[in-house]
């Protein structure tokens, strides 16, 4: 795994934080904790990247579903540049960002509009709006006091623990991690810890 990908991959860290964890260990928890330090500036990539994908999905489309999507991105990476904490629940986002057209936007897919195709001059608002937020959000990467990488320090505890975890039986690298674990918000068996560490664990590309 090379160092760019752990540096830049939001999705993990979304998933290692998720509120929805039906079985949880100590091991689960000690990797949340080393977690806190694999947050940098450099996740700022992963989600200008990811927004410029899911506008095009939009563009297409023109519908309320996907156009969420491209607001709860900008809005974790705004908030995530600020504050170093992973927030991936749009209403609980839009608590701080006060976006009226956000409450109407899932008031609409709550009450099954998602599918409706937006009017023109709604799709121009929110082309504007869109553009708007991702200059927000690579001002936030420039001006954010969050590290450009993580500490030593931090690369050696998750070499602690990877190594921990497997050192109990888990030695299935190529697997799928189907069952949970903290990469999927489901549970955290040792696999999904071990899982979970190898993306944190930043190794040099073969």
């Amino acid at each position: 795994m090379g160092r760019a990908e752990v540096e830049h991959n939001g999705y993990v860290l979304e998933q290692l934080y998720s509120p929805l964890v039906v079985h949880t260990t100590p091991e689960h928890e000690e990797l949340k904790e080393i977690g806190r330090g694999c947050v940098t500036r450099q996740h700022a990539h992963h989600y200008l990247g990811f927004v410029r994908t899911q506008w095009g999905l939009f563009e297409k489309e023109r519908r309320v579903k996907p156009l969420l999507y491209v607001y709860r991105v900008l809005l974790t990476g705004i908030h995530l540049m600020h504050t170093g904490v992973v927030e991936a629940n749009l209403v609980r986002l839009n608590e701080a960002f006060r976006l009226p057209f956000i409450d109407e936007l899932v008031a609409q897919k709550v009450g099954g509009g998602e599918q409706g195709a937006l009017r023109d001059a709604d799709f121009d608002f929110h082309g504007r709006e869109c553009q708007r937020l991702t200059a927000e959000l690579e001002r936030a990467r420039d001006g954010s006091k969050l590290p450009d990488s993580a500490s030593a320090r931090t690369r050696a505890a998750l070499n602690d623990l990877l190594l921990r975890v497997r050192g109990r039986g888990t030695h299935h690298e190529g697997a799928k991690d189907t069952k949970g674990g903290p990469c999927s918000g489901g549970g955290a068996d040792d696999f999904g810890i071990w899982i979970a560490a190898r993306r944190l664990t930043a190794k040099e590309a073969a």
